[in-house]
């Protein structure tokens, strides 16, 4: 549970719930969003005494054999502080799509800075050479990681570069010897999760993001 009272929930036993909850109010912490596996999260908000109402849906997606689309002359970069700018601005374009009431220009300026340390950003570049899109790894682990911030700006739409970006990165995760990726989808966005299947990704679970209402 961070300070903001958002609580993360992973793969709770549903019969554990009730113990959750009261140690939560026990300590007087209050809950403003979960984000749980869909029948965690359905359970809590119908045990939980506040009203909540989802706020996102998303798709989870597992990828053990990357599908590569063609590269039309396009390739994947490692984002370095040459690219802190272009970055920063990527991240805050996600944010602005993904999670509106959460954009800050310098927020997000800060984070493009630390995760292009961590090496976690990558670029694709088109054939003419320009940044068109984006994703990061989040999650390591030896054997797996999850890819995130996948991002293209509108003018750059259409050209299947999102899709590039996230085959050509988890396949080099695998290649350094990771058996499977993962990701996150809006469940709601057909057209991105059908590009994550025509890739290789395939749904393994549903997860909710609740929000208090009242």
């Amino acid at each position: 549970l961070s300070p903001k009272g958002n609580a993360l929930c992973s793969f709770t036993p549903l019969t554990a719930l009730p113990s959750l909850l009261a140690c939560i109010q026990d300590a007087k912490m209050d809950v403003t969003r979960i984000t749980a596996p869909k029948a965690v999260a359905q359970k809590f908000v119908q045990l939980h005494p506040k009203t909540f109402e989802v706020e996102l849906r998303q798709g989870v997606y597992e990828c053990s054999k990357v599908v590569l689309p063609p590269s039309n002359g396009g390739s994947l970069i490692q984002a370095t502080m040459d690219y802190e700018k272009v970055v920063g601005s990527l991240i805050l374009g996600f944010v602005r799509d993904c999670f509106p009431e959460q954009a800050d220009a310098k927020k997000t300026a800060e984070l493009a800075k630390k995760s292009i340390a961590a090496g976690d950003v990558y670029l694709w570049k088109n054939a003419n050479k320009e940044c068109v899109s984006m994703a990061a790894t989040v999650r390591k682990t030896e054997n797996t990681t999850s890819i995130s911030w996948v991002y293209t700006p509108n003018e750059y739409r259409c050209f299947g570069y999102g899709s590039k970006v996230t085959a050509y990165l988890s396949s080099l995760m695998m290649k350094e010897g990771r058996l499977k990726c993962n990701l996150f989808t809006d469940a709601s966005n057909t057209t991105s999760n059908r590009i994550y299947q025509k890739i290789g990704y395939v749904q393994i679970d549903e997860h909710l993001i609740c929000r208090v209402t009242s």
